[in-house]
């Protein structure tokens, strides 16, 4: 499940254990990868979820969140969009870029609409795997830098870990990480061993993540 690709493009740039995350309640964005999209606003419960998930991680693995009220000083970044990218077919997807500030940035586009947060616990599987590939996971079919793959787009489902593309079950989704999820982040990272970061501070090279509706 690690990325070591991501891993390598997001750890040197790290301060002080510290990753400055934005979440674009209010749609300020007007771009994703190299085209202009306009970044539309949350739904309440879309960002209830966000820092609700951020929180839990940040109790388990040592690298700290920061909050910020930007993108410009961001490391992280979730927009929602009304569509996905020309061409593409997703409901979300995780794109890296290096950028000459130093400040590595990952953009992470949800395309997630009022059915899918008032019918089903898919939209929070979306928010949980593109995070989790923003923090150096991937799928556990992929070999993203390693040989470490497993099963296939099927199999095993997302009951097994968040980065799997199976269906569970009557399309039950979790809603947190699995424990192979969090072995695989805290290997990375590191487990918490004190009291986690709580303030908020108000101040290329591509990897796309295609989740499709109708993929999964």
């Amino acid at each position: 499940l690690i990325d070591s690709n991501i891993f390598s493009f997001l750890s040197p740039l790290i301060t002080n254990n510290t990753l400055n995350i934005f979440v674009d309640e209010s749609g300020q964005g007007t771009t994703y990868r190299d085209i202009s999209s306009d970044a539309q606003p949350m739904r309440q419960e879309m960002i209830e979820y966000i820092y609700e998930i951020c929180k839990k991680t940040d109790n388990l693995i040592s690298l700290d969140f920061n909050y910020v009220d930007s993108e410009t000083n961001a490391n992280i970044i979730f927009y929602n969009h009304l569509s996905s990218y020309p061409g593409e077919d997703w409901a979300g997807q995780t794109n890296q870029t290096e950028l000459n500030d130093a400040i590595n940035k990952q953009y992470i586009s949800l395309v997630l609409n009022s059915e899918n947060l008032q019918t089903s616990t898919f939209w929070k599987y979306v928010i949980l795997h593109e995070f989790a590939h923003s923090l150096s996971l991937e799928h556990p079919f992929n070999t993203y830098g390693d040989e470490d793959s497993y099963g296939d787009l099927t199999f095993p489902n997302a009951l097994y870990s968040q980065l799997a593309y199976g269906r569970p079950p009557n399309n039950e989704y979790l809603d947190f990480y699995t424990k192979i999820d969090i072995e695989a982040l805290q290997s990375l990272w590191g487990v918490e061993t004190g009291e986690s970061a709580t303030s908020i501070n108000l101040s290329t090279d591509n990897f796309n993540e295609n989740i499709s509706d109708n993929a999964i």
